[in-house]
């Protein structure tokens, strides 16, 4: 089912009577706001944050001043989608490239149309920046450490096959006495 609701997200945001509208726009961001928390990993990451960061590029380039009421609400809209989905789980590649790209064009909104929400928006940035060091430093312990894991793995092995080993020997030694 997630196929289909890709399909169909994918013919609306090609269609270009549709992407530019701005009440289109809007029912997407918050119907994702809505669903995002909910949904499977793999569409919020690959479909649902690349849309939020286009869409958060395509407004903080927006300058013309009739358009800035409709910059305001697109960018509170999209502050609402990131703060609810700044509680999921992400892998470090989604955060760098989708998550990460996507509040930094906010955050230009933000300075320029609500200066007192910037410090929320920072916070939540630099969150995501520390969790994508922790994922940077994960990977380089387990790429740099993985001979030393292999060779614990290894010898754990063969001791627990040998004490089974010799435990079966044992227990072989106490039937035959038996009898």
């Amino acid at each position: 089912i997630l196929e289909r609701v890709y399909a169909q997200f994918q013919i609306f945001d090609n269609d270009t009577t549709f992407r530019d509208e701005h009440r289109v726009q809007s029912e997407f961001i918050k119907t994702f706001t809505q669903i995002a928390p909910y949904a499977e990993s793999k569409f919020r990451e690959d479909f649902i944050l690349p849309f939020l960061a286009l869409i958060a590029s395509q407004n903080s380039q927006q300058q013309s001043e009739r358009g800035q009421a409709k910059r305001l609400e697109i960018a509170t809209y999209l502050f609402e989608a990131y703060s609810a989905l700044s509680c999921c789980l992400h892998s470090g590649q989604s955060i760098l490239n989708s998550f990460l790209p996507g509040l930094y064009c906010l955050r230009v909104d933000f300075a320029q149309l609500r200066p007192d929400s910037v410090a929320v928006l920072d916070s939540i940035i630099k969150d995501l920046e520390h969790k994508l060091e922790q994922y940077r430093q994960d990977s380089s312990l387990l790429i740099g450490g993985t001979n030393l894991n292999q060779e614990n793995i290894r010898g754990r092995m063969l001791k627990g096959l040998t004490n089974f080993r010799d435990s079966t020997e044992k227990l072989t030694y106490r039937f035959m006495k038996k009898k």
